[in-house]
């Protein structure tokens, strides 16, 4: 095995990581990141946003750079959008008729 597969492999396992932590701390569904679902927070004015976002971002920043949650948000936007569309709810929070 390849220390780029290695890389990749560890990637995955963290991203599955943070998915589960999405779920346990409520802030979002299954199929996206802590990063994004923290950011969705934000969006949404939630107050304990204003204390994960900054931390997840500090613990991030060396190895993604800075604005971690609201890049990992944009990432997750077809997910996003897919689960809006799925609960009948439109874009940006505007029910669908």
């Amino acid at each position: 095995m390849t220390w780029r597969e290695i890389r990749r492999r560890l990637g995955e396992a963290a991203s599955l990581a943070s998915c589960a932590l999405n779920v346990l701390a409520g802030t979002g569904d299954r199929e996206v990141t802590l990063s994004a679902g923290a950011w969705e927070l934000r969006l949404r004015g939630a107050w304990r946003a204003r204390w994960m976002v900054p931390v997840i971002d500090a613990i991030n920043r060396p190895f993604n750079g800075a604005l971690h949650c609201q890049r990992a948000w944009a990432a997750h936007w077809p997910i996003w959008h897919r689960l809006r569309r799925e609960a009948g709810i439109g874009c940006m929070g505007v029910e669908d008729a």
